[in-house]
């Protein structure tokens, strides 16, 4: 490990990679199989994955989480000095994926669902459901998502 802070505790080919000036201090993977925090180029700081199989969390992004679930991915990007992706959590679920400066939003399980736009979506929820996507028609407007069968409707906030 290159940074400081850095933790990976059981599980099974996890990995922790810095590449291109980037680090991942106070950052940790527990438990899980072929999970990978990757800098590449930016700074993870204080980010985590917790179990689950195959789930990343790449470029720049900070106190961020992925706990369990299968395939997720949560990737943030750097422009100079300045980091975009933070506070984001993706909480079990399949194949779903945060991207480009999505701040502070979730993901609660489901499958295929999909959050991205520089700038944008903030404070924004997906819960559940299929292949629902976010992106940057409203990049600041908060959005919660729930799967037509539930017992809230789709709504804006």
């Amino acid at each position: 490990f290159l940074s400081r802070g850095t933790f990976i505790g059981g599980g099974y080919q996890n990995t922790m990679l810095r590449s291109g000036g980037g680090g991942s201090p106070r950052s940790s993977i527990i438990g899980g199989t072929g999970n990978t925090i990757n800098a590449n180029n930016g700074n993870i700081i204080s980010s985590n994955i917790t179990g689950g199989i195959d789930n990343t969390i790449i470029g720049a992004q900070k106190f961020s989480s992925i706990i369990a679930g299968s395939g997720n991915t949560i990737q943030g990007y750097a422009s100079g000095s300045n980091s975009y992706g933070e506070g984001n959590s993706i909480i079990g679920g399949i194949g779903n994926r945060m991207d480009t400066g999505v701040e502070r939003c979730a993901i609660i399980g489901g499958a295929n669902n999909y959050m991205e736009a520089e700038g944008g979506p903030m404070n924004s929820v997906i819960a559940g459901g299929k292949v629902y996507h976010i992106d940057a028609i409203n990049p600041r407007y908060p959005y919660t998502v729930l799967p037509q069968n539930s017992i809230f409707k789709s709504l804006q906030v």
